[in-house]
């Protein structure tokens, strides 16, 4: 196995010059003639922004042809603020290009991810070319938030002063702020509908249709009507179901195939306990833009958070402060003839600092977007193309998400299917340092066949770590997993482990004796620059006058945690202890005596 650790930032490798396939992996052979100068200009717009927004610093991009009318753009920044991006241009006019919001369908109760799945996993049950995580949605409950309508289905309502993106079958795209109108009529009487598959909260009306789960959620707090004989799939209009039952403070009522249920807290709840078995039901429900126009037959729509970019220019003026931190980010993007931008910039780790809102909606406007949607982002932030994960996701492992945008493509004639194979097949790695990968193919005879860079994809499995488009491994989460290359349908896996770097900072923190107020426990926990706790690090305890420290001096645990005992002869002020680690600055920890208590003495 090869062994690979940072010094110096430099990869050390059996030779220290770069691959020979390395310096052609970005470049471009296009097919489309026009489209392939339009695609090779706005790859360099991008990483001439990457280098303008923190200065001239160490950066690759690389271009790959995915299908007629779908490109993929990366650019991997090194220097400081490091930078992960994934650009997704799709043209949904192209012949057999289609875009599609997607639900997760993990609907088992006792499933803690319930109605929620990774991003490769829900790509891989469709068969699309490529999905990016969509929807903001509730961590607890799993409810979308926001408009979301996938082939047609309503399947969550608008979120108030939200942006939504839609589409139609030919690729129209549309973006605006949307509102849902619906109500509830029976007998001359009615009631607004609040929402749609999401927790009910006070004195509001939420219909839960079947893409919700078996039963409501279980909220005995309010009245639930069954109605049957509605149409399926939910889609905006008028229609009329029958009350099949009515349940009184019950919650969990099973959901029907074909129907819905009513369910009410407040005054909806005593709307919906009126209801008797057999009345007929009359729903009516429409979606319309800011300027009243329908969004009715949309058949596929998702909402975001914001408008990031709006005619061209950064829509930036009314961003919460907070948005200022970086983070991973997902954003969607349309341009002025059309085209849609899905942009992905990985955060929160080493190898990629993430944007601000600020310096997204400045990418967004420097890749040529019109308009520009923040979408979900942080954790859920997950690029898969051909069923390999292309980013690194924040929390070294895919987040569960509520649905997708999925981009579907007509594929070329399909060349033979080739055996692929990764050099080296194993390999350990520090986290922080890089290895290049290098992939072989040979025919059905065993014959070599010549393999272009840019028809190769990368990814990683297991989440630890992040690997270039030109076959550059980096290691980030401490772990096994594996190095992914995709060719002609086929794919290989390198084994990687990825050990904890340098130690890069230290928490300490100072435990009082119960008995003894001059003694303190010491206790130090070291990690590297992406919170890998690092074993077999030296640590030193040097505590002020007076003080003596047992140990003075161990190696951290498999933890990554070290522990002195630190006892003074007599009370003096500003007792402390200095924890240092290699060449970090050390730590100063004070240690506020606290007064024991004599032996025998009952708290009161």
């Amino acid at each position: 196995m090869w062994r690979y650790y940072p010094v110096s930032q430099k990869r050390i490798s059996k030779s220290d010059e770069p691959p020979a396939n390395l310096a052609s992996a970005g470049r471009f052979r296009g097919l489309w003639g026009v489209r392939r100068r339009v695609c090779v200009y706005v790859a360099a717009l991008l990483a001439a922004f990457i280098l303008a927004s923190s200065g001239f610093g160490s950066e690759v991009s690389f271009t790959k042809a995915l299908a007629p009318g779908v490109v993929l753009r990366q650019v991997v920044k090194r220097s400081a603020p490091a930078m992960v991006i994934n650009v997704l241009e799709v043209d949904p006019k192209a012949a057999g290009v289609k875009l599609k919001c997607v639900p997760a369908q993990s609907l088992a109760e006792n499933n803690p991810t319930k109605r929620r799945d990774t991003v490769s996993s829900i790509a891989a049950r469709i068969g699309c070319l490529a999905a990016v995580n969509a929807s903001f949605f509730n961590m607890q409950t799993a409810d979308t938030i926001g408009l979301f309508v996938a082939d047609g289905e309503l399947l969550s309502e608008p979120y108030p002063n939200w942006v939504c993106v839609g589409w139609d079958s030919e690729g129209k795209v549309m973006v605006d702020v949307v509102t849902m109108q619906a109500l509830v009529e029976v007998g001359g009487r009615n009631f607004p509908i609040s929402g749609l598959n999401r927790t009910r909260r006070r004195n509001e009306l939420v219909v839960y249709t079947r893409a919700y789960g078996p039963t409501t959620p279980n909220n005995a707090s309010g009245n639930e009507a069954v109605i049957e004989g509605t149409p399926v799939p939910f889609r905006p209009g008028v229609f009329e179901g029958r009350v099949s039952q009515v349940r009184t403070y019950a919650g969990s009522a099973p959901i029907p195939a074909e129907g819905l249920v009513l369910s009410g807290h407040g005054p909806a709840a005593e709307f919906v306990g009126s209801l008797k078995q057999g009345d007929v039901v009359r729903i009516s429900v429409s979606l319309r833009g800011s300027g009243g126009q329908s969004w009715d037959s949309v058949p596929n729509a998702v909402s975001g958070s914001q408008y990031l970019v709006k005619d061209g220019k950064p829509e930036t003026a009314n961003l919460n402060p907070a948005s200022d931190a970086r983070h991973p980010r997902t954003v969607l993007g349309v341009t002025p003839y059309g085209g849609i931008l899905i942009v992905t910039v990985d955060g929160r780790q080493s190898i990629s600092a993430g944007m601000s809102l600020r310096e997204a909606a400045d990418l967004m406007v420097k890749l040529g977007a019109a308009t520009a949607v923040n979408l979900d982002g942080g954790g859920s932030t997950t690029l898969a193309v051909r069923g390999i994960v292309l980013n690194s996701p924040s929390g070294g492992k895919q987040r569960p998400v509520t649905n997708v945008l999925a981009v579907f493509a007509q594929e070329e004639t399909k060349a033979a299917s080739v055996a692929l194979s990764i050099s080296p097949p194993k390999v350990e790695v520090a986290s922080g340092a890089s290895v290049q990968f290098s992939v072989g193919a040979a025919d059905a005879s065993g014959n070599p066949v010549d393999v272009r860079p840019e028809d190769v994809l990368w990814g990683v499995d297991g989440g630890v770590g992040f690997v270039n488009q030109g076959g550059e491994f980096t290691g980030v989460k401490a772990g096994s997993g594996s190095v992914v290359a995709w060719l002609r349908g086929s794919t290989a896996k390198a084994e990687v482990v990825v050990t904890a770097g340098a130690p890069a900072s230290i928490a300490v923190k100072a435990q009082p004796d119960a008995m003894d107020p001059l003694r303190f426990r010491i206790t130090a926990s070291v990690k590297d620059a992406n919170g890998n706790p690092v074993p077999k690090a030296v640590v030193r305890f040097s505590p002020s006058d007076g003080g003596q420290a047992v140990p003075g001096e161990i190696e951290t645990d498999a933890s990554g945690t070290a522990v002195s005992d630190v006892v003074w002869e007599r009370s003096l002020p500003n007792l402390a202890v200095s924890v240092a680690c290699g060449d970090l600055k050390p730590v100063k920890v004070e240690c506020k005596p606290k007064t024991a208590k004599p032996a025998g003495t009952i708290s009161r």
